[in-house]
């Protein structure tokens, strides 16, 4: 599965869209969106409820429920979110210096 994220603040993925849903229990969280700073300091998370519109009604509950068992789901501020730990920079990402 891939989810490609549109609009994030702070870690948390506000928009995002999903152009290959097959393989939920193996999601991908690309970044296709202006970051500042703060916004990628940690793991990335999305709601598990989005997450289930993009695997829809037939595959979300057993994706969601492997995503549990292997402690990619996480409650932050009582809401549960599917963690995206590791992420890498595309070599073609546009990265501006910080302004002085």
């Amino acid at each position: 599965m891939l989810i490609v994220a549109t609009a994030l603040f702070e870690r948390l993925v506000h928009m995002a869209h999903c152009p290959d849903a097959s393989d939920p229990r193996a999601p991908r969280l690309e970044v296709d969106a202006l970051c500042r700073d703060g916004d990628l300091d940690g793991p990335l998370l999305l709601t598990v409820s989005m997450f289930r519109v993009f695997c829809g009604p037939a595959a979300a509950p057993d994706a969601v429920a492997h995503l549990r068992r292997s402690g990619r789901v996480v409650n932050v501020d009582g809401v549960a979110h599917v963690v995206f730990p590791t992420w890498t920079l595309s070599p073609d990402a546009i990265v501006e210096p910080p302004r002085r």
